[in-house]
């Protein structure tokens, strides 16, 4: 049902400064895998065909030697009888060839919905996935995967949503929610980063970087109010919920790791590190023994 997913990463990056001046956020480790490749890993669980990369000049180099294999390296690795090494470069290239990749550069950055909106003469009228590299999703069944389900019977733009703690609701784009079945809702209203009004909750549902549009979605991001120069989906979302259209929310079933700003990286990367990093045991010896 869903063959293209949209993959913004034209972001500057500026919250990981001076880091970023060196690497975009996109190519951080995740334990011995960057945040792009473990999104490719879940694109290709998830059957989706095309993918199509909206980035920025600083990080098209950096693409397109990730995408290209270095036989060099593998000859190095090879002489050299390192065949651990050499089986894991060849199970991340194994990834990466499969993956059918369309880089397009965008000079001027215009939000996350900018970027959707970039892409519309090669989406056409087709029914498309949008994914953020900066969220991370660890999971038995790819998340796409659980939302095509709603998706198929609905046909209508389904959210990924998580429950974080009501205290922490200003950090997010918050959704209030109708329960429909189990993990499944609608969508009734969102609210970008609210500075109050949910002191009473104990918990919220946000929105986490998994989408699935239909093409109406272009209309509703082209006449959306741009802030800062930026487009924002969730504003075109929260527009085509006024107009009377259906949009679904799915809580996904997984473990969140968010990487957007360095003090969630670093949480995330030690979180992962302790919980699905093969040297975790190790890792949490030496945590155990810090004197800090």
């Amino acid at each position: 049902m869903i063959n293209k997913i949209v993959v913004p990463v034209a972001g500057s990056g500026t919250r990981f400064l001076p880091l970023s001046k060196a690497v975009t956020k996109e190519f951080l480790p995740l334990g011995e895998e960057s945040l792009i490749s473990l999104l490719f890993k879940e694109i290709l669980d998830s059957g989706i065909q095309e993918t199509f990369v909206v980035g920025s000049s600083r990080n098209k180099d950096l693409f397109k030697k990730l995408m290209s294999e270095d036989t060099q390296l593998k000859s190095k690795l090879e002489k050299e009888s390192k065949k651990d090494v050499l089986d894991k470069l060849n199970k991340f290239n194994n990834v990466i060839e499969k993956i059918s990749l369309k880089f397009f550069l965008q000079r001027r950055q215009t939000g996350d919905g900018g970027a959707v909106l970039f892409l519309q003469k090669y989406l056409k009228d087709n029914n498309f996935a949008v994914a953020f590299p900066d969220d991370v999703i660890i999971y038995q069944e790819p998340p796409f995967v659980q939302m095509m389900k709603v998706f198929k019977n609905m046909q209508r733009p389904v959210i990924g949503v998580f429950k974080v703690p009501a205290e922490k609701s200003s950090n997010y784009g918050v959704v209030k929610v109708e329960k429909i079945a189990n993990r499944f809702y609608k969508i009734l209203d969102i609210e970008e980063k609210p500075k109050e009004g949910y002191e009473k909750e104990k918990e919220v549902f946000v929105i986490v970087g998994r989408y699935i549009f239909t093409s109406d979605i272009f209309e509703y991001i082209k006449s959306s109010k741009a802030k800062h120069g930026e487009l924002k989906l969730a504003f075109a979302l929260k527009n085509m919920i006024k107009n009377g259209k259906m949009v679904y929310g799915y809580e996904i079933k997984g473990d969140w790791l968010e990487c957007g700003s360095k003090e969630e990286y670093i949480r995330s990367f030690v979180r992962y590190a302790l919980k699905y990093y093969e040297f975790k045991d190790s890792i949490l010896k030496m945590i155990k023994n810090l004197n800090v």
